[in-house]
C-alpha cells in the first residue's frame, strides 16, 4: 500500500526528519561525513572526517529515545608561508533525543501524526587549538561546547502517495 520509494502511506516508516514508533521497534544507523572548511582570511583550514552511529528504539509503542556518538578526525592547517598541520581524533557533540507520538488519527484513506519531541546536545567534543596554539573559532569547533535542549513538535498528513508535514524547532545552545 506504500510507495516503494518514498514510502508515503506506510504507517511504520517515518516522515522526513521524524520516525514513528512502534511496539519492538529497533534501529542502528551509521552515517559518514566528509568536510572541509576555510576561514575568509584563509588563514585556517580544517578537514573533517565523521562517523556518526546511531541507535534507537522503542520503549513504548508510541515514544521513541535515541542516541547518536559522533566519532570525529580532524586536519587544521594553517594559510601561513611555513604551513602547520594538527590533526585530531576524538568525539564530537553526543545527543540523545525521545519523541512521543502524542496523537495519531484512525485508520482511513488519509493518516494524520502530531509527534512531540526533545533532545540534549551534550559537551563531549573537545575545545580545539589551531596549529598557531590559538583557539580556533567557535563557528569551527567540532562541538558547540555547552549543554543543548532542544524541543520540537511535528504535524504530518499522509494520504496514498501524498505527505506533508512541517516541524517547530526550539534549540536554547
Amino acid at each position: 500500500l506504500a510507495c516503494a520509494v518514498c514510502g508515503a502511506a506506510e504507517q511504520t516508516l517515518p516522515e522526513n526528519g521524524n520516525e514513528v514508533a512502534f511496539a519492538g521497534r529497533k534501529r542502528a544507523t551509521l552515517q559518514l561525513r566528509v568536510a572541509n572548511f576555510e576561514t575568509t582570511g584563509r588563514e585556517l583550514r580544517v578537514t573533517e572526517l565523521r562517523a556518526q552511529p546511531g541507535f534507537a528504539m522503542a520503549v513504548l509503542p508510541t515514544t521513541l529515545v535515541g542516541v547518536d556518538v559522533p566519532v570525529l578526525h580532524r586536519s587544521l592547517e594553517t594559510g601561513t608561508r611555513a604551513t602547520l598541520e594538527r590533526s585530531t581524533s576524538s568525539l564530537g557533540d553526543v545527543e540523545v533525543r525521545a519523541s512521543h507520538t502524542a496523537w495519531k488519527s484512525g485508520i482511513g484513506s488519509s493518516a494524520q501524526r502530531f509527534v512531540v519531541g526533545g533532545a540534549v546536545k551534550l559537551p563531549t567534543a573537545p575545545l580545539e587549538l589551531a596549529p598557531s596554539g590559538r583557539e580556533v573559532h567557535p563557528d569551527l569547533q567540532p562541538g558547540c561546547g555547552s549543554v543543548t535542549p532542544v524541543i520540537e513538535a511535528t504535524y504530518a498528513w499522509t494520504s496514498s502517495l501524498w505527505s506533508a508535514w512541517t516541524t517547530a524547532s526550539l534549540v536554547f545552545p
